[in-house]
């Protein structure tokens, strides 16, 4: 596994806790406040005293970034009523849609995408909201996301498409919808990594019955010549190492047998 998929997934769980540990912070913002928490006579109230819909905080984030984390789609609403961009980024280039599609907020999501957010805005690791819906497990707004338009196998700064993400973390059901929607299951990563040899490292044995049925190559090794097989068998994953044997599956991508013995033959 790539170093950067560890680092990409280590900033997914950091932002959820600055996020929540920003609500706690003495000076922050009243708009900002009233927004995460859902308070929208409050945020009527202060919009109306003149507070700035697309204020940046600290962190570059606006009010709409923090009712679209929270899940406050009438806050949201309230926010476009008062000029609130649906396309503000923060100072790592995500927008309230990157929030929703993480947070799994649905309503805000289509409030978002009815007032005209960009489905395929990308922030600075080129992750675009579907990559964030896959990366935290969430089929319904990755749906969502696919019919307004998301492209199944767009790529992020790494190549990695949202199936790679899916896969790498064992979200079944958003493996299901991206393949449903036409994603390949065969695109590689900078470093060589498809979807089946994600799962297969990780032991994510449903996922890699999924990518086989869909006809991932159970031999398609990375830069390094690990194959999907050989990726399983050294973490020590049964299931999966099973499927992929049973799949035609090679501890070596240029041998036509088993090398190291490992495995019995079929």
């Amino acid at each position: 596994m790539t170093e950067w998929k560890w680092k990409r997934a280590i900033r997914l769980a950091l932002a959820a806790v600055a996020l929540a540990g920003a609500a706690a912070a003495q000076d922050f913002p009243p708009l900002h406040e009233a927004a995460g928490q859902g308070q929208e006579s409050a945020v009527r109230s202060l919009l109306a005293e003149g507070a700035a819909p697309n204020a940046a905080d600290d962190d570059g984030a606006t009010p709409l970034h923090w009712a679209a984390w929270n899940g406050r789609d009438a806050v949201a609403l309230a926010l476009f009523e008062a000029g609130a961009d649906p396309n503000a980024r923060d100072r790592d280039g995500i927008t309230p849609l990157h929030h929703a599609a993480a947070g799994g907020q649905a309503a805000v999501a289509l409030a978002l995408l009815a007032a005209g957010a960009d489905v395929h805005a990308m922030d600075e690791d080129g992750f675009t909201p579907l990559h964030s819906a896959a990366a935290m497990g969430y089929p319904a707004i990755a749906r969502m996301l696919l019919g307004a338009g998301a492209r199944p196998d767009a790529a992020d700064e790494y190549s990695a498409t949202p199936l790679h993400w899916a896969a790498w973390k064992g979200h079944v059901g958003v493996a299901r919808v991206l393949l449903r929607a036409g994603a390949n299951p065969d695109t590689a990563d900078q470093g060589g990594d498809r979807p089946l040899l994600d799962a297969a490292s990780n032991g994510h044995g449903r996922i890699v019955r999924l990518l086989l049925e869909a006809g991932a190559d159970p031999n398609a090794a990375d830069e390094d010549g690990n194959t999907p097989l050989f990726s399983a068998v050294d973490g020590g994953h049964a299931v999966a190492a099973a499927l992929l044997r049973e799949a035609g599956g090679r501890l070596c991508s240029t041998c036509l047998h088993d090398p190291l013995g490992i495995l019995p033959s079929r």
